[in-house]
């Protein structure tokens, strides 16, 4: 596993904002700028799903990850909804990568439900200000970048849980074997 940065995610969100930038420009007048576009949004949303299971510690579930990334934009493919359905849907599948792969309390998952919508709003602004898919691109992954800064684990108090400790293992363990003897002994 790569350490995710905050500057490796800024290196990220330049390299797709590039990309993105490029395909849209190249690929648009051969498909059409509106399913342009929506082939870009299927295929950064992917690109950064990949990045993310990438990077993760977790080996399982990959699979089903892809495999339900894949359904949800087929779906989005069949029903050919606008373009915001296409960008809430990608910006959800991320978010719930992250959710399963990254944060360990729903405190942590609900402030990544918070930055996965500051990324669309900050990114529409972008995109109203200065009409450029680029920079609309730029903005929206530089704040996805911003996602390390939010704790793993949080709790309702404010404090981690403690961690448990080899003792209460041990001590566990020797009770279970101990009432586990007595039932022998009783039947």
């Amino acid at each position: 596993m790569s350490k995710s940065t905050f500057w490796r995610g800024a290196a990220i969100a330049l390299a797709l904002s590039i990309f993105g930038a490029l395909a849209l420009v190249l690929f648009a007048p051969v498909v059409g700028e509106g399913f342009g576009l929506r082939l870009l949004i299927s295929a950064l949303g992917l690109a950064y799903v990949v990045i993310l299971l990438r990077d993760s510690r977790a080996r399982t579930g990959r699979l089903v990850v892809f495999a339900a990334w894949m359904t949800a934009t087929a779906a989005l493919f069949l029903l050919n909804p606008g373009v915001w359905v296409w960008l809430a849907t990608q910006t959800a599948a991320i978010w719930l990568t992250r959710c399963l792969y990254i944060h360990d309390s729903l405190i942590a998952a609900a402030l990544d439900a918070f930055l996965n919508g500051a990324a669309l709003l900050a990114s529409l602004a972008a995109a109203l200000h200065t009409h450029s898919l680029f920079l609309a691109l730029w903005t929206f992954f530089l704040v996805q970048a911003a996602f390390i800064y939010i704790p793993r684990k949080l709790s309702a108090s404010g404090r981690g849980e403690a961690p448990v400790s080899n003792e209460d293992f041990e001590r566990a363990y020797r009770n279970a074997d101990a009432a586990l003897r007595r039932l022998s002994r009783h039947s």
